[in-house]
């Protein structure tokens, strides 16, 4: 059977004078021959019937299996793409529970720190307190000398 190249080139038709002329390429030198007789021409109708069938059976099984390979890809990169975003998604779960994780120990240790602030702040006024106390006695003590001493 020809292939599509060839029968492309295996039949022209003409249309003169309301009557078909049927054509085809010499293979010799390349010209076109017209085709004579009824009987050759039914039997050429006949290829020619059956490599027109022939060439879309083939046609339409290619476009086929194109169709198949293209969806095929398809779904192969849709899988690619999920099986990626959910590889991110997992990725980005994790690392916010790290954060959060960081998050609670970091206000936790805030908490721990304002509370050791309190404390001292506590404690320092305690001793600001106290060391006026004892600077107000020791006037009065170096007050009470002189008196005495004198």
């Amino acid at each position: 059977l020809p292939s599509c190249r060839e029968m492309s080139s295996l039949l022209g038709i003409r249309i003169l004078d309301n009557y078909v002329h049927r054509l085809i390429q010499n293979k010799g030198d390349g010209k076109l021959v017209e085709i004579e007789g009824h009987a050759d021409s039914d039997v050429m109708e006949e290829k020619v019937d059956s490599l027109t069938l022939e060439y879309t059976h083939l046609l339409t099984s290619q476009l086929e299996s194109q169709r198949l390979y293209f969806e095929e890809k398809m779904a192969r990169m849709e899988k690619e793409s999920i099986d990626q975003f959910s590889t991110i998604e997992e990725k980005s779960k994790k690392q916010c529970e790290r954060y959060e994780c960081q998050i609670a120990n970091i206000e936790k240790e805030k908490r721990a720190l304002e509370k050791k602030i309190n404390q001292l702040s506590a404690k320092f006024s305690k001793c600001t307190d106290q060391l006026n106390e004892e600077k107000e006695m020791n006037k009065c003590l170096t007050q009470n000398q002189r008196l005495w001493q004198e």
